[in-house]
């Protein structure tokens, strides 16, 4: 490692020791999260595999700063561009929820952050899906919409009279708080995509966001829920209607709450991700 490279990792590691302890000001920054941290090749159903990968670019070779992880940047931009790109190395780590970073405010207009998830299994190829990445004003203290959520049943077998139905997705709903105060919480409603207005509620339910995975302020306050399978009858041949779509509705259910909420689908027989976000 060369003098300029180490001298950047030290820096990092001080700082990401003495945060929040030195009583950082961090009132000239902007908060960022990067939700879901998986370690490489976490392992999950059916032989599959799991990896994020957070990384971070600047349109300008200038230094900047992104705090709690490393102290600066001012590596020279790849030939040809004004672009430089930095992996979340320092992120590495137990499996979390995500973490909050921070940029300063005079530096967000040009520096970009990206967040994927990369899943495999034996029998399918490997996939990659965007994950989110939420500035300061995506935290909103209003309704949420997130549609479509996808319920869908499969069936293996060609029996005229009787088949089972096999859910095709597991899904979790993601909500994070923007402050670091735990006990507040969401309602959510389940609609269904297709009956139009005025129809009822499939359910409704409230989700405490009252998790933290660590300590210091890097670490969100969130809640999760996984999403029950939802079965429209249809006919003896078929017991379930193959696809439907679920709209979900967020409220905030305490004052003052300011959240960020989406879900991830995974496919039971691949393990690909699917990533439903706000409209």
């Amino acid at each position: 490692m060369n003098p300029k490279m180490l001298s950047r990792l030290l820096g990092a590691l001080v700082l990401a020791g003495a945060f929040p302890v030195a009583g950082q000001d961090l009132r000239g920054f902007e908060r960022v999260l990067l939700p879901i941290f998986l370690p490489a090749d976490t392992p999950g159903l059916n032989e599959s595999h799991f990896t994020t990968g957070p990384s971070f670019s600047a349109f300008s070779h200038e230094p900047f700063q992104v705090f709690p992880y490393y102290a600066s940047f001012d590596a020279e931009p790849t030939v040809g561009t004004n672009r430089a790109e930095y992996p979340f190395a320092l992120l590495e780590g137990p499996r979390s929820a995500g973490r909050f970073v921070w940029i300063p405010r005079t530096d967000a207009h040009r520096v970009w952050f990206s967040h994927s998830i990369e899943s495999w299994s034996t029998g399918s190829a490997p996939e990659t899906a965007e994950l989110p990445v939420v500035r300061e004003s995506g935290f909103l203290d209003q309704a949420t919409v997130l549609y479509p959520v996808p319920f869908q049943w499969r069936y293996e077998s060609d029996d005229p009279l009787w088949r089972q139905p096999i859910p095709v997705y597991w899904r979790t709903l993601r909500v994070y708080a923007f402050g670091p105060e735990t006990g507040a919480s969401v309602s959510v409603i389940l609609w269904l995509g297709n009956l139009g207005p005025g129809a009822p509620p499939l359910r409704t339910f409230e989700l405490a966001l009252d998790r933290r995975d660590g300590e210091d302020p890097s670490w969100p306050v969130y809640g999760t829920a996984d999403l029950p399978d939802v079965c429209i009858p249809f006919s003896a041949h078929t017991p379930c209607l193959e696809s439907t779509t679920i709209q979900l509705e967020i409220l905030p259910a305490t004052t003052g709450l300011r959240y960020w909420a989406f879900v991830t689908a995974v496919e039971n027989t691949t393990q690909h991700v699917r990533v439903i976000v706000p409209r």
